[in-house]
């Protein structure tokens, strides 16, 4: 099930903007980062590249050899099954928090190759930054920050006729008790998934409420996971206690 995402609307903007710069997108893990930029990529251009810092650490040598655009998609090609052309690719940098090189060349690539399109991504981006004393190349870079799927979003792919009842409606007026009790409905439905995609998804093709809240455990586990990464030792009791702590 595909649901439509309002960002890539963002990214369509940005593609034909006169003064276009790389764009870094920030957002928490499996809110729909890599998902929302491969489908840009694979809708608005005629090819699509990703280079995963996380997954290809090789790339990272690369970047820590020559700060130069134009050697650096030379060398980039090698590494991809399509061509990086001008105005018919998108780049994608995901995870982009693994190699400050890579973070730094977005500077270069809006300076001296700014006719080249690319989008970057990273979870946790502000607390690897802080930790591993990175510079964001600020003032060079499009900075979007990117969210958990909204309301709006989840209703037109749960409701679609209810969602264009809403969307047709051109001043505030009370609403008929049959679309209130379809908002109540789909509300309440989309609290139990938390916005994040795959859960949606889940609740969507009718998996049931059981898969939902695996999908959001496995999430939560993955957080905790992160607070080994980034944080400092003595820091992570203190860390999970205030984790769990916030239902309460």
């Amino acid at each position: 099930m595909r649901i439509e995402r309002e960002i890539i609307d963002q990214f369509k903007a940005w593609k034909d903007a006169p003064d276009r710069k790389p764009i870094l997108l920030k957002g928490a893990r499996q809110i729909g980062k890599t998902w929302a930029m491969e489908t840009f990529g694979k809708e608005c251009f005629k090819y699509c590249v990703k280079f995963d810092f996380d997954r290809q650490q090789e790339l990272k040598s690369m970047f820590q050899t020559t700060k130069d655009p134009m050697r650096l998609i030379k060398e980039l090609t090698l590494y991809c099954d399509q061509p990086i052309l001008a105005g018919e690719t998108l780049m994608i940098f995901d995870e982009i928090q693994e190699c400050e090189e890579a973070l730094n060349s977005l500077k270069y690539f809006r300076e001296d190759a700014p006719q080249y399109h690319i989008i970057s991504a990273g979870s946790l981006l502000g607390v690897a930054v802080k930790k591993r004393k990175m510079t964001v190349p600020v003032g060079n870079v499009k900075i979007i920050n990117m969210f958990p799927i909204t309301f709006k979003e989840f209703l037109r792919a749960s409701d679609s006729r209810t969602y264009d009842y809403i969307e047709s409606l051109e001043g505030i007026s009370h609403l008929p008790e049959i679309i209130l009790n379809k908002l109540r409905t789909e509300y309440r439905r989309y609290q139990i998934s938390g916005g994040m995609p795959e859960a949606i998804v889940a609740l969507l093709e009718d998996k049931g409420v059981g898969e939902v809240e695996s999908v959001l455990q496995d999430i939560l586990d993955l957080y905790e996971l992160d607070f080994a990464k980034y944080a400092e030792p003595r820091e992570i009791p203190r860390i999970h206690a205030i984790w769990h702590s916030l239902p309460a």
